[in-house]
């Protein structure tokens, strides 16, 4: 998924507008030891303020919060400007009494369920406990892994930790790297586009994907591509696994055990491996997930891939899990125009076969579907009546029309000049718009991703019907995409579009059900096996 980088913030927040961000994201009033207080008081002049999700029954919680206290008591008794605010995941005000009882800073009122829930969704908190540390003069996100990082400095003698740029964490321009010749400095990555590629040995998945990736690589430099370069970052377990895995690979790397792995997997937000971020040449994050860019780009004449708005799901699902996700299901569709010539050719060949049997030139009643002349038109067959020799009583659909609705209605529908290239336009134009909108914001990616499903399993792409299958869809229709808005983040919730032709689903449309969506109009239903 695209990551957040954390170099890439929007311009200073005007003054006098942070605290209406804080007050956004945490709502009017904070609760304290002394009872709740406007959110504006207990903020005002904050450093860095620390969201803490946490849950009295959750033992890795009850484990870090003693730990968390240390420091906070140790940072804040240095004189240091820092607040955490404890977002509970308890069940029950009860449970949740018991344990803020336990902690020193202040926390999001028990009953604002739904500032919980929007703070969740919003720094894609999959898991208990976590810290999010918020610049308190800008309100700008500086580590969604906080607990790593207080874990690294737990006195707080680097508050209120400046975000660094990917160089300054690569060691600064004499920072080294590992080389199979010579020796090579950050400064040698100078105005070239990096990809750092996160992954280790013991994974099966990097095991796979990693060939694919030095022939990409090997095909750029093979190319004359001297602007670019990749990194591995090991998270392999012993010096040998990372010896026996980096001599298969042709770039520089940073050995396992290295702290600039750790700050640099928290600084892209790593949950897993095989990862590959692409950066570009100022060291700003192009890519958060480039890994599916290689499978559609395998000679690298792309990179760095930065992501498109529309993600085809079979280069991956890259933030699906993570983020609100629309996803429009059209690998039953053909690309519209090609129907059209199919029909042709049908009708032609209708045509011919009717010369040859020769029908009677009887009055039709049906809908002119083949047009021929000397019948007024052949009807569909549903109310048309043509004998195929004068004196038969019994019903008949001419030749000709019987193809040519068959060739109309072939597997079960009628050629639609939409088709997946009208779909995936209106799908482009909704997902640009988004993206327009969150960097106008300073955002770095839209509040809903979009991806589209343009294959099945057979065609190499495992999750479109994986889709199908959690949200209850039916087979791929030959005559609509079904659309499904994914909000996995919300406990696996999801929404549906009513789509009955592909010409239906315009911009407007797409656009109105994800304004719904936004607005709360929307019926939420559950994903399920």
């Amino acid at each position: 998924t695209p990551i957040r980088s954390r170099t890439d913030q929007s311009p200073t927040t005007p003054p006098g507008s942070v605290m209406s961000t804080l007050t956004s994201l945490l709502g009017e009033t904070l609760q304290t030891k002394a009872g709740e207080k406007p959110t504006t008081e207990v903020l005002d002049g904050k450093e860095v303020v620390g969201l803490y999700f946490s849950a009295h029954w959750c033992g890795p919680c009850r484990s870090f919060t003693p730990k968390l206290a240390e420091s906070y008591a140790a940072i804040t008794g240095a004189g240091k400007s820092f607040e955490i605010v404890f977002v509970s995941s308890d069940r029950d005000a009860s449970s949740f009494d018991e344990y803020y009882n336990e902690q020193p800073w202040i926390s999001l009122p028990f009953a604002a369920r739904d500032v919980k829930a929007k703070l969740s969704k919003k720094f894609k908190v999959s898991g208990i406990p976590t810290l999010v540390l918020l610049d308190g003069k800008t309100g700008k996100t500086l580590s969604t892994d906080g607990r790593s990082l207080l874990s690294e400095d737990p006195k707080g003698d680097e508050f209120p930790w400046p975000a660094k740029g990917v160089h300054e964490l690569l060691g600064g321009e004499e920072g080294e790297l590992l080389s199979h010749e010579d020796d090579v400095t950050v400064a040698d990555l100078k105005g070239k586009s990096i990809a750092i590629y996160f992954s280790a040995h013991w994974c099966p998945p990097c095991k796979a994907f990693t060939p694919k990736l030095i022939e990409c690589y090997k095909a750029m430099k093979k190319a004359g591509r001297e602007d670019m370069e990749f990194i591995f970052v090991s998270s392999d377990k012993s010096t040998a696994e990372f010896s026996s895995y980096f001599g298969e690979m042709p770039w520089l790397a940073i050995p396992p055990g290295d702290k600039r792995g750790a700050a640099l997997s928290r600084h892209f937000g790593v949950e897993g491996i095989p990862t590959l971020v692409t950066i570009d040449a100022d060291g700003k994050t192009v890519n958060g997930a480039a890994r599916g860019a290689v499978g559609s780009d395998p000679e690298g004449v792309n990179f760095p891939w930065p992501r498109p708005p529309v993600v085809d799901l079979k280069d991956g699902p890259d933030g699906l899990n993570e983020s609100t996700s629309l996803v429009v299901l059209a690998e039953g569709l053909d690309d519209g125009a090609p129907g059209r010539r199919a029909t042709a050719r049908l009708r032609r060949l209708a045509r011919a076969k009717l010369r040859a049997s020769q029908p009677c030139h009887a009055p039709c009643a049906g809908d002119a579907a083949c047009g021929l002349p000397g019948g007024g038109g052949l009807g569909t067959g549903r109310r048309g009546v043509r004998a195929r020799h004068r004196g038969s009583k019994r019903p008949l659909t001419c030749i000709a029309c019987t193809l040519t609705t068959r060739a109309r209605t072939s597997r079960g529908r009628v050629p639609d000049a939409a088709g997946k290239k009208g779909v995936l336009a209106a799908t482009d134009a909704v997902a640009r718009a988004a993206l327009d909108k969150a960097k106008e914001a300073g955002d770095e990616e839209p509040d809903v991703l979009f991806f589209i499903g343009t294959a099945g399993a057979d065609d190499g792409d495992p999750i479109t019907p994986q889709i199908r299958k959690l949200a209850k869809l039916p087979e791929p229709s030959t005559s609509a995409p079904h659309v499904v808005l994914l909000d996995i983040p919300d406990q696996g919730g999801y929404y549906t579009m009513n789509v009955a032709s592909a010409a239906e689903l315009t911009q407007a449309a797409l656009q109105g059900f994800v304004d719904d969506f936004k607005a709360g109009k929307l019926d939420r239903q559950q994903l399920g096996g």
